[in-house]
């Protein structure tokens, strides 16, 4: 058969079609070929246009199909739509916060905050306050590592798994962004974070080769915002106090931090205004929460990016009346503290579901002998009852059952996604096809 011609690069016609190769093409990890492509490769002249036509309509919904199949496998796809990925997030939270908790009450052991306050020296004309590198400004980006653009095929828990071991491990960024995705982790010292990386780059999980980790380089210039005067008012700060006294009590209450590490913060000795800043310092460490916009973030480099590296209140005055921007200050914080939940996602159905056929994959693999044997089917091995068998596969055969827990959530993946309005698109994600 003849091969088209110049002239049928051009204006492609449906009668030059022919029969699909018998050696099928490999799918495009990137797009779906052109109806003009298709013809070109796949056909020659002993088609009809309507052959033609209907073939390459058939070629379009089996690549479609194989894309969709392609990111339901995906590490994306688990990320975004399995409500196991969405319990992890809240755990992950709540370790997170413990952990910095516990990291600040040493520091308040070892006197770190006695020197920390939280006070403009200088304001430029921006309404910020320039400051250097100290104890009371931490920048998530110290000691940090940063993976761009984790390929679609990888989870993000993958990543986090992976670090998990790694020693001084202080925080955790997943960017919320569906198909340009980035991880970053804090370390307690720069030789823990080098070492991290030296363990991503040698990891041997599936994907991981792919990465490429980096330290981060912490900018060496940060400028804090300044308050307006009415909140350095000795009555503000007084009242400032024990309002994020209140804050602190609810939020580490949410996350399950134990009553004697918030007595020791609220308890911790000094003046109103000292007290006062080592309450909102630790906010902003444990529970990324800014004090002053009232707003709680999902990590610290959203902390950062939403609201600034610090705030700092300007030199103390003495004012009769409070203004409108500590009457607004109140009401944000009021109203964060009658509306603010922290609710774990709701997976008791999914344990159910996985309770109940684990149940019967139990069954299933245990066959009764006699009244003194029972077999199991996966390695026929003999026990003297059923409940030993049910102990057996669950020891030994651990992946027969983490198959079935798998399914379950892997379903209720799948539903998430048909009832997604945005849902991803496999079309627009690269992903190799099987």
């Amino acid at each position: 058969s003849a091969s088209p011609g110049p002239a049928a690069e051009e204006a492609p016609d449906a009668r030059a079609a022919a029969e699909v190769s018998s050696k099928p093409a490999a799918a495009s990890p990137r797009h779906i070929d052109s109806f003009k492509t298709f013809l070109r490769r796949e056909l020659t002249s002993a088609v009809t246009p309507e052959e033609a036509v209907a073939k390459y309509k058939e070629y379009k919904e089996r690549t479609e199909a194989q894309r969709l199949e392609a990111l339901k496998r995906s590490g994306l796809f688990y990320d975004v739509y399995s409500p196991k990925a969405a319990a992890r997030r809240h755990e992950l939270r709540i370790a997170l916060a413990k952990r910095c908790a516990e990291a600040f009450i040493a520091d308040m052991k070892q006197n770190r905050f006695d020197d920390c306050r939280l006070r403009a020296t200088t304001v430029d004309a921006t309404g910020r306050c320039p400051i250097v590198p100290s104890y009371c400004l931490q920048d998530p980006d110290t000691n940090a590592l940063l993976v761009r653009a984790v390929p679609p095929a990888t989870s993000v828990w993958d990543i986090y798994d992976a670090l998990q071991p790694c020693p001084g491990l202080a925080g955790f960024s997943m960017s919320t962004a569906r198909t340009s995705r980035d991880v970053r982790a804090r370390f307690s010292s720069s030789g823990e974070a080098r070492s991290a990386v030296e363990a991503l780059s040698s990891s041997t999980r599936a994907g991981m080769d792919k990465l490429r980790p980096a330290l981060v380089d912490p900018s060496p210039a940060q400028k804090a915002l300044v308050l307006p005067p009415e909140m350095s008012a000795p009555v503000r700060v007084s009242k400032d106090e024990d309002l994020s006294a209140r804050i602190i009590r609810h939020l580490n209450v949410f996350l399950g931090i134990a009553e004697e590490v918030t007595e020791k913060v609220l308890r911790m000795p000094g003046s109103s205004e000292f007290k006062l800043d080592v309450q909102v310092l630790f906010l902003r460490r444990v529970h990324n929460f800014c004090f002053y916009s009232g707003q709680w973030c999902d990590d610290a480099w959203d902390l950062r990016e939403r609201c600034g590296v610090l705030c700092v209140r300007a030199a103390m005055v003495r004012l009769s009346l409070e203004g409108t921007w500590a009457g607004q200050h109140d009401e944000r914080l009021n109203a964060f503290l009658s509306s603010a939940t922290f609710v774990a996602p709701d997976v008791s159905s999914f344990s159910d579901e996985v309770s109940r056929r684990v149940g019967e994959l139990l069954d299933a693999n245990t066959t009764k002998i006699n009244d003194a044997r029972y077999q199991c089917e996966q390695c026929k091995k003999h026990f003297k009852g059923p409940s030993y068998v049910h102990k057996h596969l669950r020891k030994v055969h651990q992946d027969v059952i983490e198959a079935v827990e798998r399914e379950v959530y892997h379903s209720a993946a799948c539903a998430a996604f048909e009832a997604d309005a945005t849902a991803l698109d496999p079309q627009r994600i690269p992903l190799a096809l099987s």
